[in-house]
């Protein structure tokens, strides 16, 4: 619960344009584990969906990986 304590504070600025930057601020996939560990998965793919849509179109490696981790974890 901790760790949505303290992604609740960024995703109360509204401003996950900025604050949710991959590759420069990551915490999206720490809260997918945090939801998956707690069993609400369907709130774990809808932030895995956001962390997806935020990621570059150009790429970036740390984002994928951790992007593709917290989707096999829910297979």
């Amino acid at each position: 619960m901790g760790v949505l304590r303290a992604t609740e504070a960024v995703r109360a600025t509204g401003l996950l344009a900025a604050g949710g930057c991959p590759g420069i601020f990551n915490w999206r996939d720490i809260e997918a584990d945090a939801l998956i560990d707690l069993g609400r998965l369907d709130d774990a793919e809808r932030a895995l969906d956001e962390l997806e849509a935020a990621i570059p179109a150009t790429g970036l490696a740390s984002a994928d990986l951790g992007l593709a981790r917290c989707r096999a974890i829910l297979l």
